[in-house]
């Protein structure tokens, strides 16, 4: 039904990223919703005035809010679609933000107003009538909000919109809330105990207590939340694996609503090539994650020598390959290959102070380095510059490997969390089942914990994408 309705009413409906498209989507949401929604209140209305029942008739007034959440968001949704202006040069896509943090407060309003007409029902009740009627309407009530919250859920993760999602989750809160006062219903003429207010009260709480995470995740993105790191791989991804690119740095995305996002990098080339074909290069780069990602990309070029020290501690070209490339920043000559990576794990449930994780995954991360040379007895090659600029390890003829990689700085450090004591460990044990090297760092307690010896954090070897992120891949960036 849903694939139905894109394909009859969303032209171009593949094209996600284009503002246009998702107002049509939002139409399309919205009205559907309207239409839903003002069948059901007339439904249960006149019904729950001919039984004399406040849970229904609250329920009827629920979906007459819900009209106005989704006039709200075909609000946002025309009005995040308007072009950018002199104003307002990114756009007006946050009008969208808006609009959800709006269906957030009508859900909470709701959400209110059933608490207090079920004190009011619990003070001074009253006895409901019951009958087929009663039932039919509201199984009825409940198909229908159940395949509203499924229809715009797909909707909204189709265009990643918030709104249609906060109104996929009011159509949830209100199929529960109808199904609260169906059992009430049920229950009380079975057992002539009046439950209706009781009900009221609970199914309120709920709604409330859903408007409030709504309202959180709302202001969250208007505040400024941290980019998909889906989509900041995404983009590392397509920029390291350009010929002719050494490195990249300092990657910024900033959003201004949905398909209005703009984001800069540094990247690191030679500085031998000819200055047209690097710019040409870069701007092949920007004009790929525009169509790719509709990430509107400004790429700043970072001239880069290849040096490597000699045994002898003297600078000396090199030449690249695959996995080892040489960069010069802040005066260090340092191999980089930005093709592995090392995963530290913190527990966020311990909400630790700043200072506390960094000395955590510094720990962790250092063992399962030291452990790593252990393994393959290499402790004794690891060598200082002459200077005591940095640290590197003796050359062994070997093809370059994630462990060498890391003395190089070609080595991502990436901090994601899990939020228990259980799952830290579970994550250890699969590590090591799997043959991987893994430093389980866990704390005396002494200063915090209550004084309980408690694990912190986890650091794995040094190792490529493909052998680690089947394992942590899925775990949010700390």
């Amino acid at each position: 039904m849903t694939q139905w309705l894109v394909r009859q009413f969303v032209a171009d409906a593949d094209n996600v990223g284009d503002p246009k498209v998702r107002e049509r989507y939002g139409l399309l949401a919205s009205v559907v919703s309207i239409l839903c929604n003002v069948l059901l209140f007339l439904g249960k209305g006149a019904l729950g005035l001919a039984v004399g029942s406040l849970s229904i008739v609250a329920d009827a007034i629920n979906n007459l809010s819900d009209l106005s959440s989704n006039l709200v968001s075909l609000l946002g949704f025309r009005l995040a679609s308007k072009p950018a202006d002199a104003e307002h040069p990114y756009g007006h896509g946050r009008y969208e933000y808006l609009a959800s943090l709006g269906v957030a407060i009508i859900v909470m309003v709701m959400g209110l107003d059933l608490l207090r007409d079920g004190v009011e029902q619990i003070r001074h009740p009253h006895a409901t009538e019951f009958g087929p009627a009663v039932v039919a309407v509201l199984l009825a009530s409940i198909a229908v909000k159940l395949w509203m919250m499924s229809f715009n859920e797909q909707l909204g993760r189709r265009i990643s919109s918030d709104t249609l999602h906060a109104t996929a989750l009011d159509s949830r809160n209100d199929a529960l809330s109808t199904g609260a006062v169906l059992a009430t219903a049920v229950i009380s003429h079975l057992t002539g105990v009046q439950l209706d207010g009781w009900m009221g009260l609970a199914v309120g709480c709920v709604i409330v207590w859903g408007g409030i995470e709504l309202v959180r995740g709302t202001v969250d993105r208007l505040l400024g939340h941290a980019p998909d790191p889906e989509l900041v791989s995404r983009v590392r991804t397509r920029i390291e694996n350009t010929p002719g690119v050494l490195g990249m740095h300092d990657l910024m995305i900033h959003d201004y609503g949905p398909g209005r996002q703009y984001a800069s990098a540094h990247v690191e080339m030679s500085p031998e090539g000819s200055v047209l074909a690097d710019h040409e290069l870069l701007d092949s780069i920007e004009r790929d994650l525009w169509e790719q990602e509709h990430l509107v990309i400004t790429l700043h070029l970072d001239p880069v020598e290849r040096k490597a020290h000699n045994e002898a501690g003297e600078a000396a070209l090199i030449e690249d390959t695959p996995r080892a490339r040489q960069s010069k920043r802040k005066g260090r000559a340092m191999s980089s290959s930005y093709k592995a990576k090392q995963m530290i794990v913190m527990r966020r449930d311990l909400k630790m102070r700043k200072g506390k994780i960094a000395a955590q995954a510094g720990h962790a991360c250092v063992e399962a380095v030291l452990m790593a040379l252990a393994r393959e007895g290499r402790l004794g090659d690891v060598c200082v510059t002459p200077d005591e600029s940095w640290v590197y390890l003796a050359e062994d003829g070997a093809e370059p490997s994630p462990l060498t990689d890391w003395f190089g700085a070609g080595v991502a450090k990436v901090c994601v969390y899990v939020d228990s004591e259980e799952a830290l460990l579970e994550l250890a044990d699969k590590g090591r089942e799997q043959g991987f090297i893994c430093a389980l760092v866990r704390d005396a307690g002494h200063t915090e914990f209550h004084g309980e010896p408690t694990y912190t954090c986890l650091a794995f070897e040094p190792l490529y994408p493909e052998q680690i992120d089947p394992l942590t891949g899925e775990l949010p960036l700390y």
